[in-house]
């Protein structure tokens, strides 16, 4: 998975009209972290960028907590639990040699 146009390796994404830093990936959940509140149960697209390709996927959260405020405002962590039909998509751009888990 490249991360086009992210400095240091920072694959960012969107979650609904939240931008998200992914953390980890695997096929089924995604830790990411941002700076606007997401609620538990909240489901939506998780659209992320492959190369030159969009990748979205049906997610839901499932943990959300404050990691802490910075100087640019709060720093939340939540993990999504990404839908069973959508975990074959995420597994093609994990590398193999990965173990199944993407971490950033």
């Amino acid at each position: 998975m490249q991360s086009d146009g992210q400095s240091r390796g920072k694959i960012t994404a969107a979650f609904g009209t939240a931008r998200v830093e992914i953390r980890e990936l695997t096929p089924r959940e995604c830790i990411v972290t941002h700076s606007a509140q997401i609620r538990v149960g909240t489901t939506g697209s998780l659209v992320l960028r492959n190369g030159s390709e969009l990748l979205s996927v049906r997610a839901s959260v499932v943990r959300s907590s404050l990691l802490a405020p910075s100087l640019e405002g709060m720093v939340y962590r939540s993990i999504l639990r990404v839908d069973a039909g959508d975990s074959l998509r995420i597994r093609q751009i994990i590398p193999p040699a990965s173990d199944e888990t993407l971490a950033v």
